[in-house]
């Protein structure tokens, strides 16, 4: 378990630097040219990951101890901020401040996702795998209280109705719930494939409408829109049905990979 989620937390972050930066800015991550790298939640988990591989080594408890010091304890070192240390400002904002430090002359780095947050919250996800593995009647009892406790707390207002659902949700069935499993056996394959079609199909429609062929995707980071570029909902909601439908096939032809062949390295895809 150890070894695994160790290699896994490299992977995660050379897939953050390289390929995840090379989606968005069409650069790879360790070009010069992109003028920065951008740490986003993929790097954060493969940190997480890194150090829950030491975590693992203790007892459940002393793990939940953990998790929960850092979820609800972590603010408290907000007003710590990463100019008091002075030349390793980077790390302050690598564990703690999402921020832009310019860790060299050429190259900065964006730490958007600091990594002592997702540390707590994979720790209590590790956790949470040992609830779902105890007899069905009390894992469901266990999800309902937690899911709805979480909520009713203003904590994981995300993650904690989908907990309290995860009872009700495994008796759902039909044609839909299959087409959404189909995305849920492989997401980070469709995490990865998912940002190269936005960003292609992205710079395909910029092109076709304002006839621009620059990073289009550079717009959400720095606001140069075209004088005759205006929002619209509904053609974020059309474009993301659009998107949906388009990685359903290669989300398929994935899952029927890794159903055929055993290979290690699929297990890291």
């Amino acid at each position: 378990m150890a070894r695994f989620l160790f290699t896994r937390g490299l992977w995660l972050i050379f897939i953050e630097v390289v390929v995840i930066n090379m989606a968005w800015f069409y650069e790879p991550g360790w070009s010069l040219t992109s003028g920065f790298l951008l740490f986003q939640v993929i790097w954060a988990l493969g940190w997480s990951m890194i150090f829950l591989a030491g975590l693992v080594f203790l007892p459940i408890t002393a793990i939940a101890v953990i998790g929960f010091a850092i979820v609800f304890g972590h603010n408290l070192a907000d007003g710590i901020r990463p100019e008091q240390w002075g030349e390793l400002s980077w790390i302050w904002s690598f564990l703690h401040v999402s921020s832009y430090e310019q860790v060299f002359p050429n190259m900065g780095m964006i730490f958007a996702y600091p990594v002592v947050p997702w540390i707590g919250v994979m720790a209590l996800g590790y956790l949470f795998g040992a609830i779902l593995q105890k007899p069905a009647e009390q894992r469901d009892r266990l999800c309902l209280q937690i899911g709805t406790g979480a909520v009713g707390l203003f904590l994981l207002v995300t993650l904690g109705p989908v907990i309290a659902l995860l009872p009700l949700m495994e008796t759902v069935k039909g044609n839909l719930v299959d087409i959404f499993t189909i995305f849920g056996r492989v997401p980070f394959f469709f995490y990865i494939l998912h940002l190269y079609l936005i960003h292609l199909s992205t710079a395909t429609w910029v092109f076709m409408t304002f006839d621009i062929t620059n990073n289009s995707l550079n717009w959400g980071f720095f606001g140069n829109f075209p004088d005759a570029y205006s929002p619209s909902l509904l053609r974020a909601y059309v474009a993301w049905i659009l998107t949906l439908l388009a990685m359903y096939w290669p989300c398929k032809w994935f899952v029927g990979i890794r159903r055929r062949h055993k290979q290690w390295w699929l297990s890291y895809l």
